[in-house]
């Protein structure tokens, strides 16, 4: 599970400037663990970074770009490890310059409650009018903003881009594997929407359960939050 970094130099002052921003909230960085440096249930994975405070763990990923994200199929089972040990956490960082959606937020103001929601009102309101694949879309634009949320008030460091929200949220227990599948499943389908493309049938019951998941979130953060 190692970072595609264009030159070692690089690689050492991404590495340092992260691990500074544990430390300058008061853990304790170990970069490029080893040994029984590693916690016993993450043995096996190369780690890029532990920091740890008291009870409270965090296994950091480190990822030059969204490909070397994707292209790590050992991921999603490293979040599911450290998700289960009470303390413990995972922090992915992907280090890839601004993404068209941070450029978009550079105009624009996060929704209140009231207009997001609004935005889910009309998600679901479309979808039960027969007009499921457009609703898939304004659910998903809702869905992002309480994703964001969430991830801002538990101050984690990630991307804001809807799949890298998706992971971090459900590495951090956020979300649950289902959720996580089936949000995966409709943000798919979003997408062939998005960029013109015509999707296999979308169901209205599918719409519901993104906006669902988008109030859940939005209302239930606080209680979503995992005790460690």
């Amino acid at each position: 599970m190692s970072s595609n970094f264009p030159s070692d130099a690089m690689e050492l002052e991404a590495r340092e400037r992260i691990a500074q921003r544990y430390r300058d909230e008061g853990y304790d960085v170990i970069v490029h663990p080893r040994g029984d440096q590693v916690p016993p249930f993450a043995a096996g994975f190369e780690l890029d970074m532990i920091a740890t405070k008291g009870r409270e763990g965090v296994i950091v990923e480190i990822k030059a770009n969204r490909a070397d994200l994707s292209s790590d199929h050992q991921i999603t089972r490293l979040a599911e490890i450290a998700n289960a040990q009470p303390g413990w956490r995972l922090d992915v960082v992907v280090l890839e310059s601004e993404t068209p959606v941070d450029k978009a937020a550079r105009d624009a103001e996060e929704p209140s409650d009231e207009q997001l929601a609004e935005i889910l009102k009309t998600a679901d309101k479309l979808a039960d009018q027969g007009y499921a694949p457009y609703a898939c879309v304004i659910a998903w634009a809702g869905l992002e903003a309480s994703m964001r949320r969430v991830r801002d008030e538990a101050e984690l460091y990630g991307r804001t881009t809807p799949n890298e929200l998706m992971r971090i949220l459900y590495g951090n227990g956020f979300l649950s594997r289902e959720q996580f599948d089936k949000l995966k499943e409709s943000y798919k389908l979003r997408d062939q929407v998005v960029h013109g493309l015509v999707p296999p049938k979308v169901e209205a019951e599918l719409v519901h359960y993104v906006t669902s998941t988008a109030r859940f979130l939005a209302d239930g953060a606080e209680a979503a939050v995992p005790s460690n």
